[in-house]
């Protein structure tokens, strides 16, 4: 899979309120759900990941976060706040890792993609590493 942060001159507008935020190229909005699908090969849109406080309470770095959610093991979308897209993430923390994570990103209306929940994989939702449409992986 093929995703790469975008040049340095990306625009900075995405840096409003406590959060921080990595930018990245991806072919659309809807790329969220197709996240472990489908390459980026060119620039289309730059897309933000925005981490809300609450994102490093738990103290996993940015890029684990970032692997877990574009490299899942499995996905699955949850009801979250009225006319945003939410989905939980597990995934691995890198390549080499067995320990996995659970990522919590929400899609904004206003196309903002925000990550307010990362932590180790608890077990709530190890049923995903097993759940129709996981990814193959060692156990």
């Amino acid at each position: 899979m093929f995703r790469e942060k975008m040049p340095e001159k990306a625009p900075q507008a995405y840096a409003e309120g406590p959060t921080s935020c990595t930018v990245y190229a991806i072919a659309s909005s809807q790329a969220v759900e197709n996240m472990d699908t489908q390459p980026v090969l060119s620039y289309n849109i730059g897309m933000a990941i925005h981490y809300s406080e609450s994102a490093d309470k738990h103290h996993v770095p940015h890029e684990e976060i970032e692997y877990a959610i574009f490299h899942p093991i499995n996905k699955q979308q949850i009801d979250g706040r009225r006319g945003e897209v939410t989905f939980v993430f597990v995934g691995r923390r890198h390549e080499l890792s067995r320990g996995f994570l659970e990522v919590m990103v929400a899609l904004k209306p206003s196309g903002r993609l925000v990550v307010f929940h990362a932590m180790e994989l608890t077990d709530q939702w190890r049923w995903l590493l097993y759940a129709p449409g996981h990814t193959e992986w060692e156990e």
